[in-house]
Parts: structure tokens; C-alpha cells; sequence
């Protein structure tokens, strides 16, 4: 009885782990917040300082650099492409300098405040400071990173350019940026598209504690210009509109499924190896007992030729075998455990097959094995751990 059941117990454990281990493993989406930051921070009207460049002042209209050529001309087709919308970089006369030749304007900026003012969720606080270019931002934001706030800062935002911007020679900047990017936005870029940089522009910095800062405070901007357009249209009930920013992870690829599936059916293939050693360690009980009681010696002195004796035996123990075998196989099919029935690479016919022939091998192995042994417990126990070795 225990040859069969403990088998069948220990493989339904394993299969039953298999079975409630989540078939879904896609990570679930992410929504950001600005209330995932500072929680231990006892006043939550403080609870998130947003620096930014106040009114009045000017900001490097396009402060980005591009790492690589930002045009590129092929010869034998004729093609012109830019990058980093270097086609609408214009220094402050209004010459378009895309090539990197001169340096980009500074633009008047009148409205920030008013824009910052439109962030008020999750404590929410304006930090204007006094800054005309990225270099000076990123020093204050260093000089007040340490205890100026009762929180940390984790974003900021800084605006280059507003639809009215002035340069310093007295351009518009938003104009002259359209009418380079129309003269010279190559072959895949048209005039309707170069109107874009005639609106508001933006740059976020954030601290590199925050992993997803960027995208989190690129959502609170365009918030904020989303709310102060609508109020300026006339709607009061500008809080109603907001940004939710969500990561939607990509979901595991067929490979990755595959390794997740073989790592879930470890625990199953680790109770299938240690239940079928209990099957053969009942095998060395019966015919170490036979031999120490002496009724081994009976049935030859009875007439009974070894070759019979050791033959009945034999086929008797794969007789008894084929019970829990077939137990364990219906059970691999009925718990679906891909891992051992899908029939790629023929891994269903080899799982089947290493099982039915391990009865055979693993009962001559036991009966020369028991010859070493002389009390039947001892036997059983060795033949256990020395089958669930190899």
C-alpha cells in the first residue's frame, strides 16, 4: 500500500503547486502619482516642493543638445534628415543655426507662475527660482537638495519658451523658429508640422531616486497647461480635468514563458524523483526479509530454482509498479503540467518513457543492492536515498 499511495500523495502535492501558481505572470500596469512621494512627511500641504523659473525673467529657448550630428545629408538620394529638432534652432536675431554653428536664443518667459499655480494635487507647492539657463537650474537645485525643504525634490520644471516668448535682440522666437524649420526641415518634416514649435516649451529635471520622475512630471506639466487653457477659456471647473500617467509593462515574451514554466514545475519534478524511491525501497524490504527469516532458503530447499524465485519477484514488483505509474501519468494530464506533457522537442513521449523503464532498471538494481544488507529497514531506507541520488 505505501509502495502506491505514498507515489501518488507526493506527485499530487507537486501537481496541485503547479496548478496554483498564477498562470498570469505580465507585471500589472503602474500608475504614477505625486502622492507616491514624501508619505512620512507630517505636513501634507508641503508634501511636494515643484522648482521651476519664475515670470519676468528668460530661459535658453532650446537648451537640448543633440549627441549625435543633428543633420545628416545623403548624397546619392538626396535625402536631409534631422534630429533633435535642430531645424528650428534659431539664435537671437532670428538666423537659423541648426547645424550647431551659433548659440540658441533666450526667451522671454512671463507666465510660469500662473502655470505652476495649476498644480495643487497631493501637496503641491510652487518653488520659483531666479534662473536663466539649465546649468544655473541644476546648481540650485544641488545648493537646496539637502535641507532647505522638509521633503525631498524629486522634479522640477523649467519652461524655455511661451507663445509670446521675446528673444533678447526683441525677435519673436516662436515665429522665426516656424520659418527656419519650413525653410530647412528637410524631406521628412512639412510646414504643418513646424507650427509645433511655436507654443510652449518645457524641460524636466528630475532626481534620479525618482525611476519614473520624468514621465510623472512631464504629465503634471501638461496638466497644468491643460487646466490654465481651459480656465482661460472661460471654465471654472478646471479640477476636474487631470493626467493620469500609467506604465503598461510588456508583456513576457515566449521564452521568458518558457523559463517561468520550467521554473514553476521544479517543485512537482523534485516530489516526482523523491516519490518513486519509495516504490523500490519496498522492493528490497520483501526479499531482504525473504532472505534474513529464511524463507528464501525454504522455497529452494523446496525446489524452487533461483532464476524462478528471482524472476517471479521480478515481474511481480513491475506488476505492482504499473499501479502507481499509470496513477502518476493520468495525474500529469489532468493537472495540465506543461512542463511534462507538451509534446515539443518530444519532451510528453521521453517523461512517459523514462517512467515506464525505470521500474525494470530500478528493480534489478535494488535486489543486487540488497545483497549488502541485512535487516530490511535498513535496506529499504538505503534504497531510498541511493535511488533519489541518482
Amino acid at each position: 500500500c505505501c509502495s502506491t499511495v505514498c507515489p501518488s500523495i507526493f506527485a499530487l502535492l507537486g501537481f496541485l503547486i503547479v496548478l496554483l501558481i498564477p498562470s498570469n505572470r505580465d507585471m500589472p500596469a503602474l500608475t504614477l502619482s505625486l502622492g507616491s512621494n514624501n508619505l512620512n512627511v507630517k505636513d501634507k500641504s508641503e508634501q511636494n516642493p515643484i522648482p521651476f523659473n519664475q515670470g519676468g525673467g528668460s530661459f535658453t529657448c532650446r537648451p537640448g543638445k543633440c549627441v549625435s550630428t543633428p543633420a545628416v545629408e545623403v548624397i546619392s538620394t538626396g535625402e536631409k534628415y534631422y534630429y533633435c529638432g535642430s531645424e528650428a534652432v534659431v539664435d537671437a536675431s532670428g538666423t537659423p543655426c541648426g547645424d550647431g554653428s551659433c548659440k540658441s536664443a533666450a526667451c522671454s518667459i512671463s507666465n510660469s507662475d500662473a502655470l505652476v499655480d495649476q498644480i495643487t494635487d497631493a501637496g503641491a507647492f510652487p518653488v520659483p527660482q531666479n534662473v536663466s539657463k539649465v546649468s544655473q537650474s541644476s546648481y540650485k537645485l544641488f545648493i537646496t537638495s539637502d535641507d532647505a525643504y522638509a521633503t525631498s525634490q524629486y522634479g522640477a520644471l523649467y519652461f524655455t519658451q511661451e507663445v509670446s516668448s521675446i528673444t533678447q535682440n526683441g525677435t519673436n522666437y516662436g515665429e522665426f523658429a516656424v520659418n527656419a524649420c519650413a525653410a530647412s526641415g528637410g524631406n521628412y518634416t512639412t510646414p504643418s508640422q513646424c507650427v509645433r514649435y511655436d507654443g510652449i516649451g518645457y524641460i524636466v529635471s528630475t532626481n534620479f531616486t525618482s525611476l519614473h520622475g520624468s514621465l510623472l512630471y512631464q504629465a503634471v506639466a501638461d496638466e497644468a497647461l491643460l487646466r490654465s487653457s481651459r480656465r482661460n477659456n472661460g471654465d471654472n471647473a478646471v479640477e476636474e480635468f487631470s493626467i493620469i500617467p500609467t506604465i503598461h509593462p510588456l508583456p513576457i515574451t515566449q521564452v521568458e514563458e518558457g523559463y517561468a514554466s520550467g521554473q514553476d514545475a521544479f517543485v512537482a519534478w523534485f516530489l516526482l524523483v523523491l516519490s518513486f524511491p519509495f516504490v523500490t525501497g519496498s522492493w528490497a524490504t520483501f526479499v531482504v526479509a525473504e532472505r534474513k527469516s529464511k524463507a528464501k532458503h525454504l522455497q529452494t530447499v523446496a525446489g524452487v530454482k533461483p532464476g524462478a524465485y528471482w524472476l517471479s519477484s521480478y515481474f511481480w514488483d513491475i506488476l505492482n509498479y504499473q499501479l502507481p505509474l499509470w496513477i502518476i501519468v493520468v495525474l500529469m494530464f489532468a493537472f495540465s503540467v506543461d512542463a511534462f506533457t507538451t509534446t515539443a522537442n518530444g519532451v510528453v513521449g521521453g517523461t512517459i518513457t523514462a517512467l515506464v523503464l525505470f521500474g525494470p532498471a530500478a528493480a534489478g538494481f535494488t535486489y543486487i543492492f540488497s545483497f549488502f544488507f541485512d535487516s530490511p529497514s535498513m535496506c529499504n531506507l538505503a534504497i531510498i536515498v541511493v535511488n533519489f541520488l541518482i
